[in-house]
């Protein structure tokens, strides 16, 4: 963990993919930030990170979490080599990261319904996040959003294309910072059980 921060300090601020001010933010902001999730991803067979950056929350759950296979995708190439890097420079096994867009992959059938959990942090709205990566969420799987002052308005906006594509709000709890709370939706599609 210490290795990674200070990776993210002394390289990931100077290629723009963090705004923090000191090494003590990073751990106090990102990593705490990214073990907020840590129960949903220890549960999962399966992660995608959408819009990965410099690597949070990925990269901190992948360090706890070897055994896991993460898939990262990031639209900006100096993101993607940092993160290769930091691959490299962590020796993290299980772990793919490819130069591209949630758009353009979810098109793709090796990407359909394959992710127990999808995360992205400060990507776009929960409307065109849950757009470009319904897809990739398996039945029972998790997309997590982690939001902030705007959140009643993102929610009213998503509920309806929530609800078309089969998924419903799971919970809702809140975060480190201000007004940042965590939203856990789950593909609840097909899941029909049948007695008698």
């Amino acid at each position: 963990m210490i290795h990674f921060a200070q990776m993210v300090w002394d390289k990931g601020r100077l290629l723009g993919l963090t705004g923090r001010k000191s090494l003590d933010e990073i751990y106090t902001k990102d990593f705490l930030d990214s073990f907020l999730l840590f129960p949903y991803a220890q549960k999962a067979h399966s992660l995608l990170e959408v819009g990965s950056g410099a690597g949070f929350p990925a990269i901190p759950l992948k360090i706890l979490l070897q055994e896991i296979p993460f898939v990262l995708v990031e639209a900006k190439k100096k993101a993607v080599l940092f993160l290769e890097e930091v691959k490299a420079s962590l020796a993290l096994k299980g772990i793919k990261i490819f130069w591209d867009r949630a758009e353009a992959l979810s098109s793709k059938q090796e990407f359909q319904k394959q992710f127990d959990l999808v995360l992205g942090r400060a990507v776009a709205p929960m409307f065109d996040f849950f757009l470009w990566t319904h897809s990739f969420v398996s039945i029972g799987g998790r997309i997590i959003f982690q939001k902030g002052k705007r959140l009643d308005e993102e929610l009213s906006k998503a509920m309806p294309i929530f609800k078309k594509k089969g998924f419903e709000i799971e919970t809702i709890f809140p975060g480190l910072e201000g007004a940042q709370k965590i939203v856990v939706v789950k593909n609840v599609s097909r899941e029909t059980f049948f007695t008698g």
